[in-house]
């Protein structure tokens, strides 16, 4: 492993938070920036995430405490905010690729270092997994592999002018993670369910995507891993990373892959997935506050918009809201409501 990465210690803490829960026989799987390193892009970021399977995450809570992590509970921490510098005019700031995240179920700011450990629920991350189960998965399982496998991408340092790879953690305990292949799937399914939201984390996935573009084994080998599914929408991500496809044509794409999932009736939980992250954002596009709503065009009811299948966050012009004021009954005087 190369000498020149970027904390190097986050590693380690990674892989003791993973012994806690492997002993507990808690279901887990190292997701996120971390994770990512072994894949992509080591961004250095000091940050944990890990995916729990929902009837154990409660139970992960417990073990983690037991261990002796504190699970954070201050009301205004940043990290309770899908944007964690939302004030700040430092520039390094505004563009950090890990300026944006969704929020965890539970989280911890480790007091022996600077780092972030987070949990998440597998059905808010990962629902198209299999459920996770205790230990190391399968020599055949198609999405997972372990931190430690020699046929991870090698490390490479940022010194000799790339970016760097993290490399197999070789001398670490085995941690769960996804493959390369299954790593880029699940960041495409995530920006499908956020790129039309009011999710600031469609930013993250997009910076992940970057991550795992920049960093690429053979294209050729790419391309044959990826499911079928996803196989066009990431080749065409690689040519809009070098401006061949523009972002506005690679956007068309995503919104065309996340309408086939709706439509796909083998896909149950991933048709409950995405319709859950939408479900109140066409309530509140059009549910003004009441005397800002009487002021601009007297009071109407608001009204649920449907795009794809399901429903949908809009952004309405000028001109669309002054045919929806047309077509919108009007309530009655509020001293003539029964």
């Amino acid at each position: 492993m190369s000498s020149q990465l970027l904390n190097p210690g986050v590693r380690a803490t990674a892989t003791e938070v993973a012994q806690v829960l492997d002993k507990a026989e808690v279901p887990n799987l190292l997701f996120g920036w971390t994770a990512l390193a072994l894949v992509g892009i080591d961004q250095g970021f000091p940050e944990i995430d890990f995916v729990i399977a929902d009837d154990k995450i409660e139970f992960a809570v417990w073990v983690l405490a037991d261990a002796g992590y504190r699970l954070c509970t201050e009301s205004e921490c940043q990290e309770l905010k899908e944007d964690r510098y939302p004030d700040t005019q430092d520039p390094v700031l505004i563009a950090a690729d890990n300026r944006y995240h969704p929020i965890a179920y539970a989280h911890y700011h480790l007091e022996t270092s600077d780092y972030l450990l987070s949990l998440f629920k597998q059905s808010d991350t990962l629902p198209w997994l299999p459920d996770l189960k205790a230990g190391p998965p399968g020599k055949r399982n198609p999405d997972l592999s372990l931190s430690t496998e020699p046929q991870l991408p090698p490390a490479r340092d940022w010194e000799k002018g790339h970016h760097g790879c993290g490399g197999p953690w070789t001398e670490l305990y085995p941690v769960n993670i996804l493959n390369r292949h299954a790593y880029i799937e699940a960041v495409i399914l995530l920006l499908c369910k956020d790129i039309d939201s009011s999710s600031k984390a469609e930013k993250l996935w997009r910076c992940m995507l970057a991550s795992l573009s920049e960093f690429r084994l053979p294209q050729q080998r790419d391309d044959r891993l990826v499911k079928p599914e996803f196989r066009n929408i990431w080749h065409r991500y690689t040519l809009q990373s070098s401006r061949d496809v523009t972002l506005l044509e690679w956007d068309t794409e995503v919104r065309k892959l996340r309408d086939q999932m709706l439509a796909d009736s083998q896909r149950p939980g991933i048709i409950r997935w995405l319709k859950k992250q939408f479900k109140a954002e066409a309530r509140v596009s059009l549910a003004f506050d009441r005397k800002k709503h009487h002021e601009a065009v007297g009071e109407w009811r608001p009204i649920l918009g449907g795009i794809g299948g399901f429903e949908h966050r809009h952004t309405y012009t000028a001109k669309e809201l002054q045919g929806l004021r047309s077509k919108v009954q009007p309530l009655p005087p509020p001293n003539k409501r029964s």
